[in-house]
């Protein structure tokens, strides 16, 4: 079996293998995540298929500023979108953590945002303060402009793009937790349910 750490942390290795390397990991990482999780239907809208250009989304980050698809050129992205009422959200999240962030952060040619789905950055903070453990970059898309263009229902949704922008993470493994949070399926009791659970 390929052995991909090894194989990035070669000295000799150049930039494009370096950047192959990453994308085929963060690819192999997600489809193994999804893997685990129960088959269901792709019904659920996605607005890009592999190999489309993705488009140059941009969303305000915790971090401060604004994280800008557009301004990774170059690099392997992997954007998650996620909101913090969805339970199957947080339960991918610590392997978004351990098995993706906590592996590639320290590579330049590697970028992971997460984008909390109609959520403000008031939200996205008090997340952050309570939920110490995530350490991956957090970001708002209140009114769904960055997602919309994506996709029209269905988290957690997760996409890898190469660095030519180009989206390379099959539809039926957008969502590594194949348990889908909708608004319409999950009433404000049962987001609340979820929340208090944490």
């Amino acid at each position: 079996m390929f052995d991909s750490s090894s194989f990035i942390h070669r000295r000799n290795l150049g930039r494009p293998s370096l950047r192959r390397a990453l994308l085929a990991s963060s690819y192999a990482l997600l489809m193994i995540m999804g893997a685990r999780a129960p088959a269901a239907a792709d019904n659920l809208d996605t607005r890009t298929k592999v190999g489309d250009k993705m488009p140059a989304i941009s969303v305000g980050q915790a971090s401060g500023g604004t994280f800008s698809l557009a301004d990774q050129a170059g690099k392997v992205v992997v954007i998650n979108f996620w909101a913090t009422w969805c339970g199957p959200c947080q339960i991918e999240m610590p392997e978004l953590e351990q098995k993706i962030w906590q592996k590639y952060k320290s590579s330049p040619d590697f970028v992971f945002i997460a984008i909390a789905r109609e959520q403000d950055e008031d939200t996205v903070r008090q997340f952050q303060k309570t939920h110490a453990n995530f350490t991956f970059p957090l970001a708002w898309d209140p009114h769904r402009a960055a997602y919309a263009q994506l996709a029209s229902g269905g988290i957690p949704r997760t996409y890898v793009i190469d660095p030519a922008r180009h989206h390379r993470l099959p539809k039926r493994r957008l969502r590594p937790r194949q348990h889908e949070c909708r608004r319409s399926r999950h009433p404000k009791s049962a987001r609340t349910k979820i929340n208090a659970q944490d």
